[in-house]
């Protein structure tokens, strides 16, 4: 396949911009999607005639996707659960979340900040903190207000929140566009400083959310990244950065993912190749191409990096599988992950990974951008 066929829109700013007609086109819809721990769960679905995103309100979560392949024929696209109590569940590896207040790592379950220690909960191996705690922001019930084209979520994190220091207001904006981009927008301020990192921790199979590890091995992907960062054993950054020449994780040449995961699973921080873009404008991170359905998506931030994951915590083939919407079986390299973010463990290397901490008065925001469409036969 050729290079071309992943590589970003041509025209950059159009791929990423807000639409010019705002709302035209697209229609929002809602309804009731159960119960968490007593509190109502609402769902909106955005859709365009040919695109349809569903989110809800429980962790500010992406729990559908539809998009066309190149014969008309709809597929959810991530992976998920339907009904509320499989979000809440210990199966749940973030399924669609809006993750934090901090994404990814944060070593020793603690950090310092202006001379304070602060003491987090570790929820995964080595004293690590994962993915905002043992409940974080994917585990809340949101609010929300509709609007023409989508669907903004806010959540009050209050002080201490899993340690954290100062009260957070997050709010998340789901927007769709006519020509099926789906526009994500992160803001946050909080009344003492803190750590802050946001992220979607969606699950893509380009072939359909239950179609298996195979259809991933076919799925071609692409990361505008010539570097990434180091890890030890336990995943957490060593504040290193590596060039990805001779490694399994060069994916600059859009390789099939097949052929990636045959030499190595991938759950690294890929830090983002730059041209005219500056750092804080959005710029291309990866695009995927799955070459049977035609189904391709392109991810575009102004975040610094984007974690590329390959769904290696999934259960083995000869092990139980998660069982997902429609009962599909959801096992290990079933589906990808793209999350735009900062550096993971950003607030443990101040000075060489960008700075994370939010301060009073100042205002967190982070854009992600998906774009969805559909190639011809090569």
């Amino acid at each position: 396949m050729a290079a071309a066929n992943l590589a970003p829109s041509a025209d950059l700013a159009s791929a990423v911009a807000a639409p010019a007609l705002a709302g035209v086109g697209v229609h929002v819809t809602e309804d009731a999607f159960g119960k968490a721990d007593g509190v109502a769960v609402q769902r909106y679905t955005l859709a365009n005639g040919k695109v349809s995103v569903q989110v809800i309100t429980l962790g500010a979560i992406i729990s559908a996707i539809r998009v066309p392949d190149r014969q008309g024929k709809q597929a959810d696209i991530v992976m998920g659960f339907d009904d509320p109590q499989g979000y809440l569940g210990k199966d749940n590896p973030y399924f669609g979340a809006t993750v934090g207040r901090v994404a990814n790592r944060i070593a020793n379950a603690s950090f310092s900040l202006d001379g304070s220690v602060f003491k987090l909960h570790a929820n995964a191996p080595n004293s690590v903190t994962l993915h905002g705690g043992l409940r974080g922001w994917d585990k809340a019930v949101w609010d929300a207000s509709r609007f023409a084209d989508g669907v903004t979520f806010s959540l009050l994190s209050p002080d201490g929140d899993e340690g954290f220091p100062g009260a957070v207001l997050a709010q998340v904006t789901y927007r769709l566009t006519a020509d099926s981009r789906l526009l994500v927008h992160y803001q946050a301020v909080a009344t003492k400083p803190t750590p802050v990192n946001i992220v979607n921790h969606s699950y893509f199979n380009l072939a359909g959310h239950g179609a298996g590890p195979e259809e991933v091995y076919r799925t071609r992907l692409g990361v505008n990244a010539d570097r990434y960062t180091v890890l030890d054993q336990f995943q957490t950054p060593t504040g290193g950065v590596a060039d990805v020449d001779g490694t399994p994780y060069d994916m600059r040449t859009h390789p099939l993912l097949g052929d990636v995961l045959a030499k190595a699973d991938v759950d690294y921080n890929f830090v983002i190749s730059r041209g005219s873009e500056q750092p804080g404008q959005m710029a291309f991170a990866a695009g995927a191409y799955h070459e049977a359905s035609g189904r391709t998506l392109e991810v575009y931030t102004d975040q610094p990096g984007v974690q590329v994951y390959t769904s290696n915590g999934l259960p083995e083939a000869s092990k139980a599988a998660v069982v997902g919407k429609g009962g599909a079986k959801y096992l290990k390299h079933g589906a990808f992950c793209l999350e735009t973010q900062n550096f993971p463990d950003a607030i443990h290397h101040v000075g060489r990974f960008p700075d994370s901490v939010l301060r009073p008065g100042s205002l967190y925001q982070h854009n992600m951008v998906l774009k969805f469409g559909v190639r011809s036969a090569q």
